[in-house]
């Protein structure tokens, strides 16, 4: 559940902006979620990122789309961190 989960929520959300923001940053994001997945990211992590998809689907699939935004720009913030963390980690290797 990567990016295809993503692309599906970009379009079923038909908000322009995040559209256009995901499909900005969509092949840079995929290059760097594999380096990080790869080198830095335990099962813990993944199994986290999983509930947090099927969280958000939950959300999006009760209509709850306040709950959905917040949830959403969390998960983002979260996996950003993780990316950073990551390309840190690779630079002090």
């Amino acid at each position: 559940m990567g990016m295809e989960f993503h692309t599906l929520i970009r379009e079923a959300s038909k908000n322009r902006i995040l559209g256009n923001f995901m499909k900005s940053i969509s092949e840079h994001l995929m290059a760097q979620r594999a380096t990080a997945m790869l080198k830095y990211l335990d099962d813990y992590v993944i199994n986290v990122e999983w509930n947090e998809h099927m969280q958000m689907f939950e959300y999006i699939k009760d209509g709850e789309a306040e709950l959905i935004r917040k949830y959403m720009y969390e998960h983002i913030s979260k996996s950003l961190g993780l990316i950073v963390k990551g390309e840190k980690k690779s630079k002090n290797a």
